[in-house]
């Protein structure tokens, strides 16, 4: 009976270990960059979110994603579908997603050249999913950081320090409307989520749940508890989303 209750146990551990080694985590992390004043309709001074996101106002949510460590030898991230929900915090003035398209990243160090994109997808489509990827086409070296979207800076070895990727990688922004009535909460829910593998150069296609695998919503809640944002977000991540805010409203 001892040695049949040591087999079993050591299956058991030998599942949950074969399982690990196939799973992934995936997070959306959204974060308040910065705040704008009813009165300020060109988005022209940026300012820390008020305490509980409680006062009216346009917020700018950063949208990052977050990869666990629990992705597979040879898999990276691939891809995440995503939808929103408003619930009633976006008027027709304010820009819709603001995805993180142009962002450039250098793929072979200290080389020359070596630049490309981050994303190849980022971007809206039919029905408010929002589609986020990297490039599939090419087997990439261990040194590109693509490799390292949404990795904690202690994965990034193989990168160049100046070329890490943040954790969680920013990948684009919403401008939230709200009129300080209320509590709202604006909601990022996962349609379907994919690894890469690092020697087909394919997408993996995940299932929420089975095989360990597992993807976290983010939400933001207005009028309520909310996400205050630290000194060097407001600084760095307001950036791109406000250029093109403005363009959108020229």
């Amino acid at each position: 009976m001892k040695c049949m209750k040591s087999t079993l146990l050591g299956a058991a551990a030998a599942l949950a270990l074969a399982t690990s080694a196939n799973a992934a985590t995936y997070s959306l992390v959204p974060t308040v960059a910065a705040y704008y004043t009813p009165a300020d309709t060109s988005f022209l001074t940026p300012l820390p979110a008020p305490p509980n996101n409680a006062a009216a106002g346009v917020y700018q949510v950063n949208v990052g994603i977050d990869v666990g460590n629990t992705l597979p030898a040879g898999k990276s991230f691939g891809s995440v579908d995503f939808k929103f929900n408003l619930n009633g915090l976006l008027n027709t003035s304010v820009p819709g997603w603001q995805g993180d398209a142009g962002r450039q990243v250098d793929t072979n160090g200290n080389a020359p050249g070596g630049g490309k994109s981050l994303w190849d997808t980022n971007d809206t489509f039919a029905g408010g999913d929002i589609i986020t990827g990297v490039s599939v086409g090419t087997a990439l070296a261990a040194a590109d950081p693509r490799l390292y979207v949404g990795q904690p800076d202690a994965n990034q070895s193989a990168v160049r320090a100046s070329d890490h990727l943040e954790d969680p990688t920013f990948m684009g922004t919403l401008y939230i409307d709200y009129n300080g009535s209320g509590q709202k909460t604006l909601t990022f829910t996962p349609v379907s989520f994919a690894n890469r593998n690092n020697t087909t150069n394919a997408y993996e296609i995940l299932t929420n749940g089975q095989g360990g695998n597992s993807f976290t919503a983010g939400s933001v809640q207005f009028g309520g508890v909310g996400t205050i944002p630290e000194p060097t977000s407001l600084a760095v991540l307001a950036l791109g989303g406000l250029v093109a805010a403005r363009r959108r409203r020229a």
